[in-house]
C-alpha cells in the first residue's frame, strides 16, 4: 500500500513538473525581444525610428477631427469628463439602426425601408466612460432631437413628394405629353414652328408678286 501510494505521489510530482517547464517554455516563447542598444552615432540617430510621442505629434497636423480624436483619447487617461472636471462615470450615448421585420422582402422589392433608431444608454463594456452624470442625459437629449429632426425632414420629403406627383398628374403629364406631340407635328410649344414657316412663305410670295405686278405696269 505504501509503495502504491509512494508511485502515486511520484507520478504526481512528475506531472506538476512536467506543466511547470512547459509553462515556463510558453512564457518564454512569449517574451519581447530583448531591447536594441540605441547607438549615440548620427547614422543609429538616423536609423532609429519615431517614438510614441513623435509619431502622435506628426498625426496631430491632420484634420481637426483627427487632433479632437487624439485629444479625446488623452481625456480619456484623466478619468475625467470630456466637458467638465467632474469624474466620467458614464458613457456616450450610442444609436442602433432597427430592421424593419420585412426588411428583406423590402429590398427584393426595391424598396428603402423608414429607419428607425434607437438610443442605447449602456451599449457596450468596450465604450469607455468619458462622461458624468450631468452631460450624459444632455447628449442623449441632442441625440432625440436629432432623431426627431430626421424623421421630420423624411416626413418633409413624403409630403413634397404627393405634392409632386399631384402637380405632374394634373398638368405636368399633359403639358409633356402636348410638348411631344407638337414636336412631332414639327410644331412650337406656342404658335408653331410651321405656322411661322408658312407665314415666311407667304410673306415672300406677297413680296414676289408686287414685284412682278410693278414690272408689268
Amino acid at each position: 500500500m505504501r509503495e502504491l501510494l509512494a508511485l502515486g505521489l511520484t507520478v504526481v510530482a512528475l506531472g506538476i513538473f512536467a506543466l511547470v517547464a512547459r509553462s515556463k517554455r510558453q512564457g518564454a516563447r512569449a517574451l519581447p525581444p530583448p531591447p536594441v542598444q540605441v547607438d549615440d552615432s548620427s547614422e543609429a540617430t538616423a536609423s532609429t525610428p519615431p517614438s510614441f510621442e513623435g509619431a502622435r505629434s506628426a498625426a496631430r497636423a491632420g484634420t481637426p477631427r483627427e487632433q479632437r480624436i487624439l485629444d479625446i483619447e488623452e481625456r480619456e487617461q484623466t478619468g475625467r469628463c470630456l466637458y467638465c472636471e467632474r469624474p466620467a462615470t458614464r458613457q456616450v450615448p450610442q444609436v442602433m439602426l432597427v430592421l424593419s421585420l420585412f426588411d428583406r422582402l423590402y429590398r427584393k422589392m426595391n424598396r428603402v425601408p423608414a429607419n428607425e433608431w434607437v438610443i442605447e444608454v449602456h451599449p457596450d463594456v468596450r465604450h469607455p466612460h468619458l462622461l458624468c452624470d450631468q452631460h450624459q442625459p444632455i447628449a442623449r437629449s441632442y441625440l432625440e432631437g436629432h432623431i426627431a429632426e430626421e424623421q421630420a425632414s423624411y416626413a418633409h420629403y413624403v409630403e413634397k413628394q404627393r405634392r409632386d406627383m399631384y402637380e405632374y398628374i394634373s398638368h405636368g403629364l399633359d403639358e409633356k405629353m402636348l410638348a411631344d406631340a407638337n414636336a412631332i407635328r414639327g410644331l412650337d410649344d406656342k404658335r408653331g414652328r410651321r405656322a411661322k414657316t408658312l407665314a415666311a412663305n407667304d410673306t415672300s410670295n406677297n413680296v414676289r408678286t408686287i414685284g412682278a405686278a410693278k414690272i408689268a405696269s
